[in-house]
């Protein structure tokens, strides 16, 4: 019976030395500065202007935009400038 004990003591203290550490492992990793931060894309806001014009009538357009020569030219210009093929701005 004692021998039944001790070995239930001894999971009990490493259950709890576990969780301890585990705690002890996420404060740290919740502590630290997130270095994806830095890595957010910086967009420009297209809200005003003829481009912003432009992008909220294709979107109106709906599914007919992809048909529309306006919307695929303006399209792919915003592509390019943002993978920096041409550095052409939409």
């Amino acid at each position: 019976m004692e021998q039944q004990t001790s070995v239930h003591v001894t999971v009990i203290v490493s259950v709890v030395t576990f969780v301890a550490a585990m705690l002890m492992v996420l404060t740290m990793e919740l502590s630290r500065d997130s270095p994806s931060s830095s890595l957010t894309p910086q967009r420009s806001p297209v809200t005003a202007g003829a481009t912003g014009e432009a992008l909220r009538r294709c979107r109106d357009l709906g599914e007919a935009a992809t048909r529309d020569a306006g919307c695929l030219r303006l399209w792919a210009a915003g592509r390019d400038a943002f993978l920096g093929r041409t550095g052409q701005k939409p």
